[in-house]
């Protein structure tokens, strides 16, 4: 059963928990080279890596239905979420 958004905003799961599923569902993967990137990040949230860098990463998922199935919307914000834990999963 999918987490729904509902659940993730009454903090019953954790933001990780509930972008990293989307991410898993949709098989997210990044080049080495992206990936010594995240290693290299001085910032818990990866915040040191521009925006503009994941909202390019975003553009080759459709995240859409993924995020509505769990009554999400999908926005840039929501697809760099989706990234950032995927990037911290692969990472980990």
């Amino acid at each position: 059963m999918k987490t729904q958004r509902k659940d993730y905003l009454a903090g019953k799961v954790s933001h990780q928990a509930y972008y990293g599923e989307i991410a898993k569902e949709l098989g997210i993967k990044f080049t080495p080279e992206f990936l010594d990137l995240v290693r290299a990040s001085n910032d818990p949230h990866l915040n040191d890596i521009g925006l503009k860098t994941w909202d390019r990463l975003g553009l080759s998922y459709s995240m859409s239905e993924a995020m509505r199935a769990r009554g999400d919307n999908v926005s840039l914000a929501g697809k760099v979420c989706v990234l950032k834990a995927a990037a911290k999963a692969a990472t980990s």
